[in-house]
């Protein structure tokens, strides 16, 4: 007998749990937008903009996970540079080589704990300084010559 896989929660209701996570961003002058028109778009998804900064907020992995990503708000073009990403950079740029801990499972505790990481290693980048930025496009790009070259992703993040 097959058995029936739990359905994952409704865009609907993620959106209301990822601005509820979020809403810290309010404060920091940010505002819920539209999606981009150059980016794809995905119903489990919020986007905050402030005068220079993009947040993007989404569910992926088929309910399974969030993700939070970070851009210039100049432009249609999104640069989509990922949280777990800018926290390896500070990690580096603190002499830490330790392995950072696992996010938690589910896609609605996720949005709490990311929310919360953001506060501290983004600071910077919510007030619009992006002077990180080309260190994140480094590793994006490491990525995928890494995967180009057939080599195994690295688990650090």
């Amino acid at each position: 007998m097959k058995r029936k896989s739990k359905a994952a929660i409704s865009a609907d209701e993620f959106r209301v749990h990822a601005r509820q996570a979020f809403a810290f961003l309010q404060d920091l002058g940010f505002v819920e937008t539209l999606t981009p028109t150059a980016t794809p778009t995905n119903p489990w998804a919020v986007w905050f903009a402030s005068p220079s900064t993009r947040i993007l907020v989404e569910g992926i992995n088929f309910g399974l996970n969030s993700r939070v990503a970070m851009g210039s708000a100049q432009g249609e073009r999104f640069e989509n540079y990922d949280l777990d990403d800018l926290i390896n950079v500070r990690r580096q740029a603190a002499g830490d080589t330790s392995e950072r801990s696992s996010r938690p499972a589910g896609q609605l505790v996720q949005l709490p704990y990311y929310s919360a990481l953001l506060q501290q290693v983004g600071e910077d980048v919510l007030r619009g300084d992006h002077t990180v930025f080309p260190s994140l496009a480094a590793r994006v790009e490491a990525r995928r010559a890494e995967f180009a070259a057939g080599q195994p992703p690295k688990t650090e993040a």
